[in-house]
This record gives structure tokens, C-alpha cells and sequence, in this order.
């Protein structure tokens, strides 16, 4: 009775008519051609084997085919799940996940006893399950594919239950082509029947001997290594949503143009995306002008440093080491030991014994002061700076025009040094030298973005310092730094109309004031004129509506408007 069943279930190929053999070949021939073109391009089919001929039956000689077969997930993801053991090696796993560009990183918090680490993260892409068959000669006639299931997010357990379930699709759909509906199946319905919608827990094989006897054998589970497979689960979804960003058109917040996703560029960290021609000539204007610390993302309330990957990308070859050199700079810039050879323009280490003033450039093997940036003068003080003009002045009228020339770029140099020193202050955070032309004393520095307090020098972050110190944020009117003609000449005193403000402010607190609605000055109201004149931008101002008044000033005034200009 046995032996009728399985020759019913599974006949041997002496039993079966040479007509259904043919018959099955030809099936299976148009099945798998049928499967090809679904998923061409996707590369999830693979043909493994084919039969060498159709006239010689060998029942090795058969199809062997794998599938990928992706798993649906809901729109709020599904979360990863895996208990490490605790000498495992989490800043490892940590490190090669921070590698992968918009992945969530993965927490690890340890359990209860200790002995084990707790890792979770969410995805919205599970790696594929891999469905490797193999077809007999006997089907679809008279026979299911031989199968087996493997995945690396699920247990023995799990895909043992999925092969069940292939099984009573196979009965159900006997003797019709049967691998599409297996692999539509498994990507609709594999996490709901597991009851795994909202988590799924990464458990590594282990072959107990107990568990090799009662598994199925076709249910394959692949996770050996639980932080290359984590890594995996990470890579893998970060893949797939650039790819369906890539497929899709998107709104690029510069230019506001759609444009397909693949124009596109997309910002790791904060996910914006923008098209390729704007965020080049966006990295390319801040290369030229030299501010590659405000390189950050364009979206307005957005400071995500974009990458080196896309700023390679994005500029190419010149541009990119430009971008690179002033990086570089800018971050040694920052090192209070490091100093600028003279000569050659190259960082140097200070030495350690801070008192000697030294630095040496192993470049061009120059020894100078880090005091005044020349030679190296152990023991004898800086030169004075109007000795060393001097100088400059008597080598400038040398008959040696070269001598001429150095001594006229030296002294230049000089110049501009002493300027600097004068009319700015150094960043507390680059050093680099700022200078205030106006508004108030909250200064911000264009090569490293940090704000400083203008009167103390100090880095702040808001202006709650001004309200927490001596520091005022406006200085008085007296204190005013006007620069004209790029800083060469001071203008200390105060505005007329504003030194008029302030002097009626003393002697009356109540006096009628009105802020310009143009330039933002204060101006005072004279007797009962509403009509008020800026004394800084010029703007013509009603008093009485608190408004501009352009063009004529008598017109605002006439005798059918609401405003009266002596009242």
C-alpha cells in the first residue's frame, strides 16, 4: 500500500509516458521563460543547470533554478531583533554599521544577567529569502519541485513552518506550474503567518543533533555570524531605498524643479535630496570662496556636513583636492601648536618647551620664531616692529631692484600684519582674524561657524551671554567701529542724529521717539511735526500712522486723508 502511494505521489520515469515527459519539459521550458521576463533586471533569477537534451532522458539531467524572493513590509517598518553574546564585540559591530550611510544604528543595551547583549533597529527592507529549486522530470504532471528554503533573519522553526505551507499550495495547485505562485506567496503572507509584522529576532543555526533529527531538512537557516549578518540587514535596506528614491521623481529645494531621483544627489545623515547641477555649483561656490565649513546641507535649519562620497561626486578633480587642502587647513587651523612656515606655507609643530618660541619645518628645514615669524633668535627678544619698518624703508631705496622688490612685499606684508592685528580679533575657536564693521557685539566666524562675544573675546552660543555678563550687545555710541575704505580708517564718533536721540532720551525718557521702519534708527519727533525724516537712511515717515509716506510728503497730508501733519 505504501509503495502504491509514493509511486502515485512521485511515479519513476520507467512508469511515465514518454508524452508527459515531453509534455513537462515543455512546461517547464515555458514556465522558467515565463519567470525570466517577470523578473528581468531585478537579479533575483538565476539558472543553475539545464537539460543537455530532449531526446535522451536522464533524470540527473534536470532544471535547477534560485530565486530571491523579497518579503513586504509595512509602512512603519519592521524592527530587528538579536540577543549577542556578551563577548562579542559591540563598538565592532557598531563601527562597520556606521560605515553603512543611512543606516539606523543599532542599540545594544545588556540583559538582566549580563551575559548577553541586546541589539535593535529599524528597517524597512528585509533581505530576500532564497528559494532553490530543482525540477524533476515528473513535474508539474505528477509531481512538486524538489525545494528548500533558506533566509537569514528566520529559525529552523519558521521556515520549516513556510515549507509547510509551500506544500499545501502544491496540493492545491496540482499539476499546474507552481514557482511564481510559491514566490507571490511567500513575499505577501511570510511575515503575517509567523506573526512577525512588527519584529523579527536574528537567532544564530546552531546544528544540535537534537535539532538536525527534527527539522525539516529543506528549511535552511543562514545566520552564522551575528554582526556581519546585522551589517547585511543594514546594507541591504539602505540599497533598496536608494533604489526606489533612484526610480521615483523628486522636487529639488533649490531650484524647485522635479527631476528623476537618479539627478539627484542625497545628503547622508539627514536623507534631503537635491538635484546634481544645483548642489554642484553649491559646493563649488563654497570651494571657490573658501568657506568648506559652512558645506552643510542647503535645506533651511539644516547643519548636516555633506559627505566627502558626495562631495567627490559633485565637484571632481581640481575642485575635490582644493576642497580637501582647505579642509585640511581649516582643522589644523584649530591646533593651538600648530604654526605656518614662513617660506614654504606648510603646518609645523611647535616645539614642546613653550618658552623657547620654536618651530621647524621638516619642508624646507626653516627654524623661526612663532612670536614674529622670522629666524630663529634664541635668547634675544623680538625686533621692534618700527625698528623692522624702518629697515624696510632703507632696503626699499636700494639700487638692487630685487632687493627693491623684496623689501616692498615685506613691507606690505608687514602693513597688512599690523592692520589686522588692529581692527580684528582671533576666532576663540580657528583663530582666525574677524573683524566687526557693525551691529552687534555676537560675531560670527566664516571659516568654522562658532560665534564669539566681540568684547571679551570669548565663544558663546546665543545671547544669553549679554544677559549673564558685563558684556553689553550693543556698544555705546562712542565705541561705534565704522571701517571705511577696507579698514583703514576708524570713525569714532557718533552720528549726529543719533547723539541728538541719546541727549533727549536723558533729559526726557518720554520724548517722542519713533523707530525708523527702513534702516532701524532711532528718530526723534520735533514739537507737533508727525512728519519725521530718518536722519540715517533718509526715509520719510508719518509719526501719527507709524507708516513710510512715499512719494510727495504733502500728499499723505492733503485734506482728504486721515492723517493731519501738525497736531
Amino acid at each position: 500500500m505504501a509503495a502504491s502511494d509514493t509511486t502515485e505521489c512521485c511515479p519513476e520515469p520507467a512508469q511515465t509516458k514518454w508524452t508527459d515527459w515531453q509534455q513537462n519539459a515543455d512546461d517547464q521550458r515555458d514556465e522558467l521563460v515565463a519567470l525570466e521576463s517577470i523578473l528581468e533586471g531585478t537579479g533575483r533569477f538565476h539558472t543553475l543547470s539545464t537539460p543537455k537534451t530532449d531526446i535522451e532522458v536522464d533524470t540527473s539531467d534536470v532544471y535547477t533554478i534560485q530565486v530571491e524572493v523579497p518579503v513586504n513590509v509595512g509602512e512603519s517598518g519592521v524592527r530587528v531583533e538579536a540577543w549577542v553574546p556578551h563577548q562579542h564585540s559591540v563598538n565592532a559591530t557598531q563601527h562597520l554599521a556606521s560605515r553603512v550611510p543611512t543606516a539606523p544604528k543599532p542599540l545594544f543595551a545588556r540583559s538582566e544577567s549580563g551575559r548577553r547583549w541586546h541589539s535593535s533597529f529599524l528597517v524597512h527592507h528585509l533581505t530576500p529569502l532564497c528559494l532553490h529549486v530543482t525540477l524533476p522530470h515528473t513535474y508539474p504532471s505528477h509531481s512538486a519541485p524538489l525545494y528548500s528554503l533558506s533566509c537569514l533573519w528566520l529559525d529552523t522553526a519558521e521556515l520549516g513552518a513556510l515549507c509547510h505551507q509551500l506544500d499545501e499550495l502544491y496540493k492545491t495547485n496540482k499539476g499546474l506550474p507552481l514557482i511564481y505562485t510559491w514566490m507571490d506567496w511567500l513575499q505577501t503572507n511570510t511575515l503575517s503567518i509567523l506573526g512577525r509584522e512588527e519584529s523579527v529576532l536574528l537567532t544564530p543555526f546552531e546544528a544540535l543533533e537534537e535539532e538536525a533529527q527534527l527539522r525539516d531538512p529543506r528549511a535552511l537557516p543562514e545566520c552564522s555570524d551575528l554582526q556581519n549578518d546585522l551589517v547585511a540587514i543594514l546594507w541591504h535596506d539602505h540599497e533598496q531605498e536608494y533604489l526606489e528614491f533612484a526610480q521615483s521623481s523628486h522636487l529639488c529645494g533649490i531650484c524647485f524643479e522635479e527631476k528623476p531621483g537618479h539627478d539627484f544627489f542625497r545628503i547622508d545623515g539627514c536623507q534631503h535630496g537635491f538635484c546634481r547641477d544645483c548642489l554642484s555649483s553649491f559646493c563649488e561656490i563654497h570651494v571657490t570662496e573658501g568657506t568648506v565649513q559652512q558645506l552643510t546641507c542647503p535645506e533651511p535649519k539644516c547643519d548636516t556636513r555633506i559627505s566627502a562620497g558626495v562631495v567627490r561626486q559633485a565637484l571632481g578633480g581640481e575642485s575635490y583636492q582644493r576642497w580637501e587642502r582647505l579642509l585640511l587647513q581649516s582643522a589644523l587651523d584649530t591646533m593651538s601648536d600648530i604654526e605656518w612656515c614662513p617660506r614654504c606655507n606648510v603646518a609645523v609643530i611647535r616645539d614642546e618647551e613653550e618658552t623657547i618660541n620654536l618651530a621647524y619645518c621638516t619642508n624646507c628645514h626653516y627654524s623661526f620664531c612663532t612670536q614674529c615669524h622670522h629666524s630663529w633668535h634664541q635668547g634675544i627678544k623680538c625686533e621692534d616692529k618700527t625698528l623692522r619698518l624702518q629697515q624696510m624703508e632703507e632696503d626699499s631705496k636700494s639700487s638692487d631692484v630685487r632687493k627693491q622688490a623684496r623689501a616692498k612685499q615685506l613691507k606690505e606684508d608687514y602693513l597688512s600684519e599690523i592692520a589686522v592685528k588692529k581692527f580684528s580679533k582671533p576666532c576663540p575657536h580657528c583663530k582666525t582674524p574677524i573683524e566687526k564693521f557693525d551691529g552687534c557685539n555676537k560675531v560670527r566666524c566664516t571659516r568654522c561657524c562658532h560665534s564669539m562675544c566681540w568684547l571679551c573675546g570669548k565663544e558663546i552660543t546665543s545671547y544669553d551671554h549679554f544677559s549673564s555678563t558685563a558684556c553689553g550687545m550693543f556698544g555705546a555710541f562712542g565705541q561705534l567701529n565704522l571701517l571705511v575704505n577696507r579698514g583703514v580708517h576708524l570713525l569714532n564718533e557718533a552720528p549726529e542724529g543719533a547723539l541728538a536721540v541719546q541727549e533727549a532720551l536723558q533729559q526726557n525718557p518720554r520724548a517722542n521717539v519713533i523707530v525708523c521702519l527702513r534702516c532701524k534708527q532711532r528718530n526723534l519727533r520735533t514739537q507737533f511735526n508727525n512728519h519725521v525724516k530718518c536722519w540715517q537712511c533718509h526715509a520719510n515717515m508719518c509719526y501719527q500712522c507709524r507708516q513710510l509716506i512715499p512719494g510727495k510728503v504733502t500728499a499723505h497730508y492733503a485734506a482728504n486723508m486721515p492723517c493731519q501733519q501738525h497736531h
